[in-house]
């Protein structure tokens, strides 16, 4: 079995990774097209997350909430996931101002327009197109960010279950 001190350099390798496309995609470079980025890190945040439950419900012995998700982490761990949720809340709501809510869609003259629903927003040209692109790789590696972080920082700073006894977290100093 994996040990949790590599999990966790595991998943900060993965946050770190989608730092790095997400700090590219602000700078107008986006190596990898939308589905490639967003299979690769689901392939770490999604197994990451669900091993984090599940290590939480091991040792309190019931649903893991936000407070047992939170509580073995430090005070500075804590507001560094703090600040990541915000960004990635501010990072989506940017995402939609400049799209309008809408996705690239090729029309049948071979144009590319921006539409919502159905609903044309504009016309874009190839520079368009690609900004949009740009947008939407910043959107999953900055909404995927939370979703790498607290792993990463739980499975750091999170009690071993080797003993076997289960018991409650208590907060990290």
């Amino acid at each position: 079995m994996i040990s949790r001190r590599a999990f966790a350099y595991y998943v900060s390798a993965g946050a770190t990774c989608a730092s790095i496309l997400h700090i590219l995609a602000m700078l107008g470079y986006a190596p990898f097209d939308l589905w490639t980025v967003a299979a690769m890190f689901l392939l770490v945040a999604a197994p990451a997350f669900i091993a984090m439950l599940a290590h939480v419900s091991r040792i309190a012995g019931t649903r893991p909430d936000a407070v047992d998700l939170l509580a073995a982490v430090p005070e500075w761990g804590r507001r560094l996931f703090v600040a990541v949720f915000i960004y990635a809340g501010v990072n989506v709501a940017a995402f939609l101002v400049v799209t309008g809510g809408g996705s690239v869609k090729q029309r049948a003259d071979g144009r590319y327009v921006l539409s919502e629903h159905g609903n044309f927003i504009r016309e874009l040209d190839a520079k368009g197109v690609r900004a949009l692109h740009i947008w939407d790789v910043r959107l999953i590696t900055g909404s995927l960010l939370p979703f790498l972080v607290l792993p990463g920082l739980y499975f750091l700073f999170a009690p071993s279950v080797s003993s076997g006894e289960r018991q409650p977290l208590t907060p990290a100093a």
